[in-house]
């Protein structure tokens, strides 16, 4: 009978171990660089779509502007060509290149003095009733006189920056009899027709009509 004999190498522990766990490790590695591939692949791609998205709104953005500031362009030329008192009443300004003020015009820091001549721009009947207004009105004298003395004045068609001194002086005299309704309506009536004349002291009679009506 024939006998086996043992070998004279016999595989280790260790050595059978190694051989399962290369292939695990092999598989392992091969994994990780797959990973790290699609992690730069999908991070290519977010960019790409970002870049794309970005480049989208931009042009959208930048039309938008276009389109914005060709109408604030046109907006500003028409404004420009018209008269205060023609402008609309909106509340917008207006600056240069340097941060400098253009619209609305700025105030000096003391008002100018703007005296109301009236012989040199009233006919001799607008003068004479110009000068009895003024005076029952310093006099202090009975208000209803004193308001038919300003109408009869408005009644001669004066200049209009008389007007808007003689439309001051009623709505004042409205105000001290009480007629408060009256006196509302002779105010705003003077910031919509007449919002660019200047009182004697240099301030603008709109500016006085509304600080009167918050009195009021």
């Amino acid at each position: 009978m024939t006998k086996v004999r043992p070998s004279k190498h016999p595989a280790s522990f260790f050595s059978q171990g190694s051989l399962i766990l290369l292939p695990v490790l092999v598989l392992a590695v091969i994994g990780f660089y797959a990973l790290r591939q699609d992690r730069r692949m999908i991070e290519a791609d977010a960019k790409e779509r970002a870049h794309q998205l970005a480049t989208r709104w931009l042009q959208a953005i930048s039309l938008e502007w276009s389109a914005a500031e060709a109408n604030w362009t046109n907006r500003l030329q028409l404004l420009h060509s018209m008269s205060i008192e023609q402008r609309p009443r909106a509340c917008f300004f207006e600056m240069d290149a340097q941060g400098r003020l253009l619209f609305p015009p700025a105030y000096p820091a003391v008002p100018e003095p703007q005296p109301l001549v009236a012989p040199a721009e009233l006919n001799p009947d607008q003068a004479r009733l110009w000068d009895a207004a003024r005076i029952a009105d310093v006099r202090a004298e009975q208000a209803g006189d004193v308001a038919i003395a300003w109408r009869q004045f408005l009644e001669s068609q004066p200049p209009t920056r008389f007007t808007a001194a003689a439309r001051f002086s009623l709505a004042c005299v409205f105000a001290r009899r009480g007629e408060i309704d009256s006196a509302v309506e002779s105010f705003q009536s003077i910031s919509r027709e007449s919002p660019a004349e200047l009182s004697e002291a240099g301030l603008p009679f709109e500016h006085l009509a509304y600080l009167r009506l918050f009195q009021l």
